[in-house]
């Protein structure tokens, strides 16, 4: 479905991908971090994998990067869509956290297994709150 965002009309996974990177850009406090929209980072097998939104910075010399997934999803986000996320996260050398952002949020299943994931230090949730939707 579409919506309407910045007085363009775009894709729902599209716009929260927009706002995401949005708020990162006003959440940064430091102008060498970096918010790429779309970006292509390199896995290990050498294979381009798209990141929805990429952050990155330095941190006392060492490169830190987070990869943020945006689900846009008429329901809650379920276990397979972690399975997937940390899958493609999990090869590419520049990626050292996961954030997937929702706005339907997450089943218990999905939760427990970011839960783990997180453990390993790679993907937390969190679920962003829109405002409701307005009928025309």
């Amino acid at each position: 479905h579409s919506v309407a965002f910045l007085g363009k009309k775009m894709q729902a996974g599209k716009a929260l991908e927009q706002l995401v990177g949005i708020i990162q850009e006003h959440l940064k406090d430091n102008p060498d971090v970096q918010v790429i929209r779309n970006a292509k980072l390199v896995n290990r097998s050498g294979n381009k994998r798209e990141i929805d939104v990429f952050v990155q910075t330095k941190v006392n010399g060492e490169n830190i990067g987070i990869a943020f997934e945006c689900k846009d999803y008429k329901r809650k986000v379920t276990e397979p869509t972690i399975d997937a996320f940390w899958a493609r996260i999990y090869d590419i050398p520049q990626v050292h956290k996961g954030i997937i952002v929702t706005t339907k949020g997450y089943t218990s299943g999905a939760q427990k297994e970011a839960t783990e994931h997180k453990s390993g230090s790679k993907i937390r949730s969190k679920k962003l709150r829109l405002p409701p939707k307005k009928s025309p």
